[in-house]
């Protein structure tokens, strides 16, 4: 169960401006933590590795963050429980859509402005995420 005893009544998380040097200093109060949004910062692959643990995470908004490349994507994809997930804006490819394939509960998936192609995501759709039932670009 996804409850912790710091945190009670804190399920999302806006942080406006990361520091990677701060972003999540002790995971452990935030290892509960269901919603997440850092949009339009400079958040890195290695500040997306702070991520890891935050295995309650549903809905993850991480757009405009303009330095993310695939190996976000493989970080992103030990969260399991993710249903929801915004990368736009990023260097994300099409080659690291096949780091999703353990993202069995994702269903919503935008990646506009990015280098993903929407026949890549159908392929994907159609083979690894087949609970995928939104996604961007068309």
């Amino acid at each position: 169960m996804c409850i912790n005893p710091n945190f009670h009544f804190l399920f999302t998380l806006e942080v406006p401006v990361p520091s990677e040097e701060v972003l999540f200093r002790n995971p452990e109060d935030f290892k509960n933590l269901q919603s997440l949004l850092i949009c339009g910062g400079e958040l890195t692959d290695a500040g997306v590795k702070n991520l890891k643990d935050l295995v309650c995470l549903t809905w993850l908004n991480l757009s405009q963050n303009r330095s993310l490349t695939d190996k976000s994507l493989e970080v992103i994809s030990g969260l399991t429980a993710l249903v929801s997930s915004n990368i736009s804006n990023s260097r994300i490819t099409d080659e690291g859509l096949h780091y999703l394939k353990p993202s069995k509960n994702l269903r919503s998936l935008t990646l506009e402005y990015s280098m993903v192609t929407a026949s890549e995501i159908r392929k994907q759709q159609s083979t690894a995420l087949p609970n995928l039932v939104s996604f961007r670009p068309e």
